[in-house]
């Protein structure tokens, strides 16, 4: 990690764990991937029962990125203790 990086993240971890979590797991990837996989089996016309496809997508994503935001936590702390700066 560079220097600037290591402050940001610092600062992120600051917050704690459930915010990161909530903001970027769920929130920030796991909605927009929902979105973004939503449109995309709506504009290949995979998907031809299009709120079944949202509703599932809206809650299967969210939940991964639970799992997504803890993998993330956990290595970017990693990556921080390699540094010496954790």
């Amino acid at each position: 990690m560079q220097a600037g990086n290591i402050e940001k993240w610092q600062n992120i971890r600051s917050k704690g764990m459930l915010r990161f979590v909530v903001v970027r797991g769920i929130l920030g990837w796991g909605l927009g991937t929902a979105a973004l996989f939503t449109l995309i089996q709506w504009l290949m016309g995979g998907a031809k029962e299009v709120p079944q496809t949202w509703a599932i997508s809206f809650v299967l994503f969210p939940v991964a990125g639970i799992f997504w935001g803890m993998f993330m936590w956990f290595f970017f702390n990693h990556k921080l203790r390699q540094q010496g700066a954790g």
